[in-house]
């Protein structure tokens, strides 16, 4: 039965189960509906968003394809339909279908020529990027800018001519340059009858990511381009309409971001830069620099790296540090690997290069600035290879670094005995690794730990620092500044040299910190599951993905490949986004649920009526006989079938259990008399005691109940059960006797045990008798004897043996006190001797030779007329520490039995030993036990207690409990009263004589005196006659003598 936490069982009134049982089965048809509608409305919803997604990843696809296809068209078409002018010319019919090209569509950015002599012409759109119009400083009225780039050497110039809608010349400006197309990957990999596109890369003067789209013109070998800016693929992915959780990627199978809907999440935001004084002349440098052209590798992360053409990095915010503090604007060149940027900046196109190591033949080609990082170096290998910290461990190895780094030259210089192999980039630098292609891969540990942090890169280990031993390896980055632009890196050194700790420390929090995950997610996809769902085979289909601990759907699909290489598509939605319409219905329709299902509460309390009533008046009837109550149990009527059955068999219930406990208690009864009978047919001396006490007990009894004197006046059995309860412990209050032995309890004399030994002392002296006429008559036959005088010394001597003798059998009976001068007197004739001439040890049983101590001694044996031998003490078998519950306060004899003739002869009254007292007094212990251990109905529960307290005093004195009078009820004092008084007027008591009723009551009083016998128990006893009432009903006419009991009453 299921229970409440305090063990108590849990139950339930049946109107609350009828109610309960209807609620929960219009619940249960509520919850399969509500959980039916939740699992439809979940499955459309997933189907409808799956839906939604599918046709957002096909409109994606179509823009792409769209916008691909129109921009190479363009780039075809146009470069068929232009014409020429001389060498590094274009007719003005060929501008204007530029012109109309970009004006169709928004999305071209610029349209260019690079021709074979290194010439160069552009066609810019204003209008294609609000951020263009900043850059080149236009003005509101220009629609159109056209750069030419021509001359040689010195005479090389850049012009802009800043055009309006109708192609008229606003303004002019020219500055030298050494700009040339010819060096652009967008020239150099154009191919004739194709459309080459670019990965994204930075434009220089948009200064934003874009794609070129380029093709060789036919007709003199120039190369026509199309620019794209890459924002525009991120502005349509923020126009699909799938809400403000849902985030949309484009990347590619390495994991780099080719344009989401979602913006860039910028890190803390760095210090302000501080104020940088600079010199007049220093000034007047700046204030000659129109901007500065810097070098943006694209896979250096975290100190210099781009992220779909933007750049980023710590080398990039101590630029821009500079770029504040001294008004410079910064233009970033990307999309080229190193060597390319390298062979800019010794043509005089880049300002800066960034970031180098220093070198010495390096600042040949340029100055090189303060350095503004130092990093460690650290090796890249498989998973499970040996921990490396020393260059040496590398020896014999192939190791993987990307192509142009000056590291790769510094270790073939320094350490032949490693394999260089070089690779395009650091990615390639770890997929070496990871394929097995290289046994290591070493770069700067910043570097190292962004990339693998930054790609999810898991199946590889980076071991830093690396020690190179006594070989000088460069570990710290600096700007080079080009030699054309005399002082300006003494500017660059003092604007680093500006920075203080906050700022260092907040460029090393925000680019070098393992916990700084927003710059790690710039430029990748943010989110290593959609890395791991795209190396796996991908479904059309919506998968549960827990992304940064939040359940998503995601959306995964392949969106074209392009040299070789897988883009893919993908859309992530929080779960409770997309389910939260579906759950609100749910919510709806449960609490619509919960009010009907309150509504039908009081309905169905009503319906519950017809079965509640007659089922409590069931349980009514169920209490009545629970408290035996069986004239009450009332004939209960319903309309319901089972009901009525039930009530029928309730009534039948109740007449079988009547007639069953009145047999139980009619066999109780007669048992607990069997045993009082046995009891008293054990030993002929206590016989009708167990009878005789319970009699006098009830009449007693039934005067206290009727009287309305002092503590009578409260006193009553409440029903027939205590009345009953009273009197099966009054049958048994002596049950434990059956365990006493028998010749304990009819021990008539201080030597009797199983029979009186008083007949070995009398042997003993039938003994020394003979020996009395055999010393007689052997003095006798000597010659001369006197037979007068030793007929004299016979008979004194046998007389002195007939007295002695009556002492010790007078002693035996118990019948006077023994006094001190007696017990000396018994010692002395102890002391007399005998001579034995028989082995006493023979014909023992093996009890008794157990209990011997001393071996046999030598016939004849001298004997001491009286003994306590060893023997005589009769070890306990069983433990006594009585069971604390019982509440025992008993002093108990160290031994079971005490025989020893002297030890018996000397009781002072009585002929009970204290050995022998307490094993009579015993039998109320086992009372205690023999009760205790019946499990008695509640309505019986006091016969232990009632049945073991009649040995008790008022003041304490009694046994087994040493209780006082405050705790004796009236029950347990009547007791007490009745026992005795029917041990003193017993005649079948083998130690003393009945006494009549006069010697009776006078000893009642005085035990009433010395506080032993309750007073008012006492008194109700005389004046209501129940004394004398027993004399007559039990004892014979002359023990009951004339009394004045006035003399025993307080009142006179």
């Amino acid at each position: 039965m299921k229970s409440w936490p305090g063990g108590k069982p849990l139950r339930i009134s049946i109107r609350a189960t009828v109610i309960g049982f209807f609620l929960f089965a219009t619940v249960i048809t509520a919850s399969v509906a509500i959980s039916l509608q939740y699992f439809f409305s979940t499955d459309m919803a997933t189907e409808s968003t799956l839906s939604v997604y599918q046709k957002t990843a096909a409109s994606t696809r179509d823009y792409l394809s769209a916008v691909d296809s129109r921009a190479a068209a363009a780039t075809r078409i146009l470069s068929q339909f232009t014409r020429f002018v001389g060498d590094s010319g274009i007719t003005a019919d060929s501008r204007q279908l530029f012109a109309e090209a970009m004006h169709r569509n928004p999305l071209f950015y610029a349209i260019y020529i690079g021709f074979p002599n290194g010439d160069f012409y552009e066609l810019i759109n204003l209008e294609a990027d609000p951020a263009i119009r900043k850059q080149l400083r236009a003005k509101p009225e220009d629609r159109w800018v056209a750069i030419r780039v021509f001359g040689e050497g010195e005479q090389r110039l850049r012009r802009f001519n800043y055009l309006d809608a109708e192609f008229n010349i606003r303004v002019s400006r020219e500055h030298k340059t050494d700009y040339d197309p010819r060096k652009r990957p967008w020239f150099t990999d154009a191919k004739l009858g194709e459309v080459n596109k670019t990965d994204p890369y930075l434009f220089q003067h948009l200064q934003a990511p874009g794609e070129t789209y380029s093709t060789v013109v036919p007709d003199n070998q120039a190369v026509l381009a199309l620019d794209i800016t890459l924002s525009s693929l991120s502005g349509f992915l923020n126009t699909q309409d799938l809400g403000e959780d849902s985030e949309i990627y484009l990347y590619q199978e390495t994991g780099e971001l080719i344009a989401s809907n979602q913006s860039v999440k910028e890190a803390k935001a760095l210090p302000p830069a501080p104020e940088l004084q600079l010199s007049e002349a220093q000034q007047q440098l700046v204030d000659s620099i129109d901007y500065l052209t810097v070098s943006n590798e694209i896979d250096w992360p975290p100190i210099n790296f781009a992220a779909s053409g933007q750049p980023y990095g710590y080398a990039i915010d101590v630029l821009k540090y500079i770029s504040d503090m001294t008004g410079i604007p910064i233009r970033y060149v990307n999309g080229l690997n190193w060597n390319e940027m390298g062979q800019m900046f010794l043509s005089n196109e880049l300002d800066v290069l960034q970031p180098v190591f220093f070198e010495e033949n390096r600042q040949l080609l340029g100055d090189l600035s303060e350095p503004f990082l130092q990093v460690p170096y650290g090796v890249v290998t498989a998973k499970g290879s040996e921990k490396i910290s020393q260059v040496e461990q590398l020896f014999g190895k192939t190791v993987a670094i990307p192509a142009g780094w000056s590291l790769a030259n510094n270790l073939e210089e320094n350490f032949p005995q490693i394999k260089i192999v070089r690779v395009d980039d650091v990615r390639a630098m770890f997929n070496a690794v990871r394929e097995g292609k290289a046994d290591a891969a070493i770069d700067t540990a910043p570097i190292l730990n962004y990339t693998a942090a930054q790609f999810f890169i898991e199946d590889v280990v980076i071991h830093q620092p690396l020690d190179f031993g006594e070989a000088s390896m460069p570990t710290q980055l600096h700007f080079m500044i080009n030699k054309s632009h005399p002082g300006l890196t003494d500017i660059f050194n003092q604007a680093m040299a500006a920075l203080g700790p906050d700022h260092l420390q907040a460029l090393k929090d925000k680019w070098l910190d393992s916990r700084s995950s927003v710059s790690r997610q710039l430029g990748a996809v943010p989110y290593s599951e959609l890395m791991r769902m795209a190396q796996q085979t991908v479904t059309d289909d919506l998968q549960t993905v827990s992304l940064d601990g939040e359940e998503h759907f995601v959306y995964l699909t392949p969106f074209g490949e392009t040299e070789g290489k897988q883009d893919y598509f993908a859309i992530a939605t929080p779960v409770d986004t997309v389910l939260a319409p579906g759950l609100e219905k749910v919510k709806t329709s449960i609490l619509l649920t919960t009010l009907a299902v309150l509504l039908l509460v009081p309905i169905s309390w009503l319906l519950a009526g017809p079965i509640v009533r007659p089922i409590r008046q069931l349980a009514d009837d169920s209490e009545k006989i629970t408290q035996r109550r069986y004239k009450d149990v009332e004939e209960v009527s319903s309309s319901i079938a089972e009901v009525g059955d039930l009530a029928g068999s309730m009534s039948n219930m109740s007449a079988a259990i009547q007639r069953h406990e009145k047999a139980q208690e009619e066999l109780l009864d007669a048992f607990i008399k069997v045993i009082a009978q046995a009891i008293d047919d054990k030993s002929p001396h206590t016989a009708g005691h167990c009878e005789r006490v319970p009699e006098l007990a009830f009449m007693l009894a039934r005067e206290a109940e009727k009287s309305d004197h002092g503590p009578f006046k409260d006193f009553a059995f409440k029903n027939a059960e205590e009345w009953r309860e009273f009197q099966v412990a009054a049958w048994l209050h002596d049950c434990g006797k059956i365990t006493t032995p028998e010749h304990i309890i009819d021990k008539g004399t201080k030597l009797e045990t199983i029979y009186n030994r008083i007949h070995e002392v009398r042997m003993r002296f039938e003994v020394l008798w003979r020996d009395a006429e055999i010393d007689y008559l052997i003095r006798l036959a000597e010659p001369g004897a006197d037979k007068a005088a030793l007929e004299k010394q016979k008979q004194d001597k046998q007389q002195q043996l007939r007295d002695d003798f009556a002492f010790i059998a007078n002693a035996n009976v118990g019948g006077e006190f023994i006094s001190e001068e007696d017990v000396a007197r018994l010692h002395e004739l102890a002391e007399t001797t005998w001579l034995r001439y028989f082995d006493d040890q023979l014909g023992l049983s093996s009890g008794e030779i157990s209990r011997l101590q001393e071996a046999p001694r030598p016939l004849p044996a001298t004997e001491k007329l009286l003994v306590d031998r060893p023997e005589h003490l009769i070890e306990r078998q069983h433990s006594t520490d009585f069971d604390p519950k019982f509440g025992i306060k008993m002093e108990v004899p160290e031994y079971l039995y005490n025989l020893g003739e002297l030890h018996n002869l000397a009781i002072s009254r009585g002929t009970l030993s204290a050995e022998d007292r307490f094993k009579i007094n015993e039998h109320i212990i086992s009372t205690i036990k023999m009760l205790e251990s019946l499990p008695f109905p509640d309505e019986l529960k006091r016969v232990p207690r009632y049945a073991s307290t009649h040995h008790e005093t008022m003041k304490g004195t009694g046994y087994p409990r040493k209780l006082t009078g405050d705790q004796l009820s009236m029950p347990e004092r009547i007791m007490v009263l009745a026992d005795i008084y029917e041990a003193l007027t017993a005649a079948d008591r083998p130690y003393k004589k009945a006494k009549p009723v006069s010697a009776a009551l006078d000893i009642l009083h005085k035990m009433v005196q010395n506080d032993h016998i309750d007073v008012e128990v006492f008194e109700l006893f005389l004046r209501s006659g129940v004394y004398l009432q027993y004399a007559k009903r039990f004892l014979p006419a002359k023990q009951i003598d004339e009394i004045d009991i006035s003399k025993y009453l307080r009142d006179g």
